[in-house]
Formats: structure tokens, sequence, C-alpha cells
């Protein structure tokens, strides 16, 4: 408290429902010590079928703000560990309205607009960060965006209403099946 104003916790379910339990008891610490709360999960394939826990863990903790995040591709990220797109809208329908009721703001980041449908309106870009380790890194810090992750957009997203608010997608990802080819929207 004094030093940091604002705080992101993970909240990843594993095994059981422990981790979840802990990363309840985290937001509420740090809730008591005045700081802000930014809840951060990875929607991985286990927390998409767990999705519905994770909302409820949300909802009474009660952070100012969650955010779901499709992961990154990293080598080695098999097809078998990244969700579909059609089990992620699913599993978002049915946690996002239910923790704006709660009062939290939802945001969505990694996904294109085009995925999203009637969530589409919580879509954020995600902006350029800078990971200093532990030994404090100084001017090497990395730049994560746009040296690191680069999304992609297709000739087609130019005439997207999403445009400035979608980062696009990853080449990666849309070269595998199961990941629709981008497509602009209208009235978006």
């Amino acid at each position: 408290a004094g030093r940091v104003d604002r705080i992101g916790v993970p909240v990843q379910p594993g095994p059981g429902g422990e981790v979840l339990q802990q990363s309840r008891r985290a937001i509420h610490d740090c809730q008591a010590q005045g700081l802000a709360v930014i809840a951060s999960t990875q929607l991985s394939v286990r927390a998409v079928r767990q999705l519905p826990s994770v909302g409820r863990i949300l909802a009474a903790a009660g952070p100012e703000a969650v955010v779901f995040t499709f992961p990154f591709p990293i080598a080695g990220n098999s097809a078998a560990e990244v969700p579909g797109v059609r089990a992620i809208v699913q599993a978002l329908e049915q946690v996002v309205p239910g923790l704006e009721r709660a009062g939290l703001r939802v945001e969505l980041k990694g996904l294109p607009a085009c995925y999203l449908g009637r969530l589409g309106s919580r879509l954020r870009r995600t902006s350029n960060r800078f990971y200093v380790d532990a030994d404090h890194q100084c001017g090497d810090a990395l730049m994560f965006f746009p040296d690191v992750v680069a999304f992609t957009k297709a000739e087609v997203c130019r005439f997207c209403d999403a445009d400035g608010r979608c980062d696009g997608f990853f080449a990666t990802y849309l070269r595998r099946s199961g990941f629709p080819a981008l497509e602009p929207l209208k009235g978006a």
C-alpha cells in the first residue's frame, strides 16, 4: 500500500478448487490494503471448461475489472491446448452477463471482433507494455509489443467498423483449422 495503486491478480483454475480460492483470497487481501484489483484469466482449455466457477469466484470477490485473454501462440502450444473459438464465445456468453450484473467491468483481449458477436463491445486493444525482471533491466527492458508478439489483420479488416478497437488475430492460429478467416463487421 502506498507504492502501488492497482494490481493484477491472475485467476487461473487448477486441479481442484483450491487455486481459485487462493485467487479470491489474494483479491480480498489487496482490496483490504486499498488497492484496486484487475483480475486476469487466460482462456486456456481448462479455464474455458471451468469458466462458470471462475465467474462465481470473480463475482464474489468483486475486483475493479476482469480481463479474459486468449492465449498467445508460444512454442509448444499445441492445438489441444488452445480452446476453439465457438467454445470460448459460448462460455463467455454464459459468464459475462453475470459479472456485469455484479458491477464488474469486463474486457476481452486477444480475439478479433468478428469472432465475438454480441460480446464485441467488451473488446479492448492490447497496449505496449514493458516487462522488467527481478534484476530490474532498466533501459534494457523488453517491449512486449510489437517486437515479441504480433497480431495479424487481413486486408478486409480495413473495412471493418471495429478496426480501431481490434488487434486482429494471430497468424499462427489463423493457419489452423477451427479458426475462421477474419471478416469485416458493419455497424459494430
